[in-house]
């Protein structure tokens, strides 16, 4: 006999697994304030039609491909560009979940309902925590890299002294490195920890031994995982520990010889203090007290790192610098600027799971989806509250921004429009200029074709970046892709196709009528009034001058100047 009961229970499950996934893909693609999305929008599209990315992004490369496959799919059906993103990012956060379940297994969780609490845990503090609640709305290097960190933590925990499975470990590792650099901030804290675990157990040259062992697999395998660009990577990454050696050298040139001394003495009698509580049984593996415990289960390691995590958050709530992205609210600005604090965010969030996991062995399995039902709608309504994104449902209704450049068309049929550089936006048009301009190669002729089967009312055609700094950067609307340029050229060097002009040679070359269309919502650090009177100085040394019309539209939010001849 069929059981209703149990079917409705299964259902009930599979939802809160995906439900976390589908609210944090429903934001509008064109409200953008983190330009992560653009430009992994834009490897896409170069992957999908020449088979490596155009760049790397710090280097990116697996989140790149990873992103691919969806958009291939999106073009195949010929779906609209706004489920098409969705698509994209419901790819990565399904990897992330894929994460958090292997890390859960990982963990030992033995009863389903309990697996299903401890998933529901970790998503209550990704909405929890500014960085995730914020980036994770994006396709963005943090969904994986969060996954990842969550993912090397069990690893770690669970093969701490198993030699054979080091190889995996170096896998993940690379995974994270070829994600986001800043995965080494966790390798140093996990590092931290396997040396001194090891040394607890007077097994230190052997922790090293293995510690160096676990690197040598993760470089071998970061290189595999970078070999779509890896020159570009090998220079970036040259670059990357340059500046590290001289943020170095800069401490070390802020001591003197006797605060060195003072510190390898400190040093010298920690270790010394270390040992000796070992000799002495102080520390030992068959004590159970709180200093033995902290330092098997790792507190004493994630102490430090949950001061270092939260005093910078505490320290940016209190801070006039939360307020630099005008317009926005202080959680998403927060977010934005913690986002290196990711990895060491998830791995506190471990250990709060691990815990955890101690006190639910005996809890009933109704008790466990109840539990994780209110998890689910306490994170739901905290990422809610805080979201100043709106909904992609709203889709349907023409930005601000592009219903001031529909009506601009219609009063002037062909106008060479400029807008301002700037990564935070409402708008179709500058998402489709800044993933092409900005981010891409100007070679992605279906993204275009894309947002002109979604949008056919707005005209993309023949707009332009201007700068009074950078002058003019534009795409050549006579630029054919070329698809006879074999994939070893492409690999090793691609062309940039971005035109760079000199403010004024390219305002002679715009032959049509001239017209700069601003935006003063999203502008960041500098006041607009200010962007303005510096471009029209500069356009004035140009012979050209810029006078305000307000005929064009009907809002004192969007401003439009014609660009005239003196």
């Amino acid at each position: 006999m069929f059981n209703y009961l149990q079917a409705v229970k299964q259902v009930f499950v599979i939802f809160l697994y995906i439900a976390p996934l589908l609210l944090l893909t429903m934001y509008d693609f064109a409200f953008v304030t983190y330009d992560s999305e653009p430009d992994y929008v834009s490897a896409a599209f170069h992957i999908t039609k020449y088979g490596v990315p155009f760049k790397s992004i710090h280097p990116g490369t697996l989140t790149q491909y990873l992103i691919s496959f969806p958009l291939l799919i999106g073009r195949y059906f010929e779906l609209p560009f706004n489920i098409t993103i969705i698509l994209m990012r419901l790819t990565e956060l399904t990897a992330l979940a894929v994460f958090i379940v292997a890390s859960i297994n990982l963990m030992e969780v033995t009863k389903k309902n309990n697996k299903l609490l401890c998933y529901m845990l970790v998503w209550f503090f990704i909405f929890l925590y500014p960085s995730t609640s914020v980036l994770f709305r994006y396709i963005s290097a943090e969904i994986l890299l969060f996954g990842l960190s969550f993912l090397v933590c069990a690893l770690w925990y669970k093969f701490l002294f198993d030699e054979k499975n080091m190889g995996l470990l170096g896998i993940v590792i690379a995974a994270g490195m070829n994600v986001k650099p800043t995965f080494i901030f966790l390798l140093i804290v996990l590092s931290s920890f396997h040396l001194l675990h090891y040394a607890y157990y007077s097994m230190t040259i052997k922790g090293i031994q293995l510690i160096l062992r676990i690197f040598l697999y993760g470089v071998v395998w970061f290189v595999l995982f970078s070999i779509p660009k890896i020159f570009g990577i090998m220079s970036m990454m040259k670059g990357l520990i340059e500046s590290y050696f001289g943020l170095i050298n800069k401490v070390i040139n802020m001591f003197s010889i006797w605060h060195y001394s003072a510190i390898l003495i400190v040093i010298s009698l920690i270790v010394y203090l270390f040992y000796w509580s070992i000799k002495q049984e102080i520390l030992s593996k068959n004590k159970s007290n709180l200093i033995n415990t902290s330092i098997r289960e790792g507190w004493i390691v994630a102490l430090p790192v949950a001061i270092f995590v939260f005093y910078k958050l505490y320290y940016y709530f209190i801070h006039p610098e939360i307020d630099y992205l005008i317009g926005l609210g202080q959680w998403e600005s927060l977010g934005i600027m913690r986002k290196n604090s990711v990895p060491l965010y998830a791995f506190l969030v471990f250990i709060i799971v691990k815990i955890f996991i101690r006190k639910i062995s005996e809890l009933g399995k109704y008790k466990s989806l109840l539990f994780s039902s209110l998890l689910l709608i306490i994170g739901v309504i905290t990422t809610n509250v805080t979201a100043t994104k709106e909904y992609i449902f709203q889709n349907n209704q023409i930005k601000l921004f592009d219903q001031s450049l529909l009506d601009l068309r219609q009063k002037v049929q062909n106008a060479s429009v400029f807008f301002h550089h700037d990564n935070y936006f409402d708008s179709i048009t500058q998402f489709q200029l800044w993933t092409s301009v900005r981010y891409g190669n100007c070679n992605n002729k279906k993204l275009k074709t894309l947002m002109k089967s979604t949008y056919p009312e707005i005209d993309f055609s023949n707009l332009s970046y201007i700068s009074a700094i950078n002058g003019i950067t534009k795409c050549d609307i006579n630029l054919s892709e070329n698809d006879s340029v074999s994939f070893y050229n492409r690999w090793l060097s691609v062309p940039d196709n971005v035109i760079r002009l000199d403010l004024c040679k390219g305002l002679n070359q715009a032959t049509d009528k001239k017209i700069f269309l601003f935006d003063r919502r999203y502008i960041d650090f500098i006041d607009s009034d200010e962007i303005i009177n510096d471009l029209n100085l500069a356009i004035k040394s140009c012979g050209y001058q810029m006078h305000k019309n307000r005929k064009y539209f009907n809002n004192d939010k969007i401003l439009a100047f014609d660009i005239v001849r003196i």
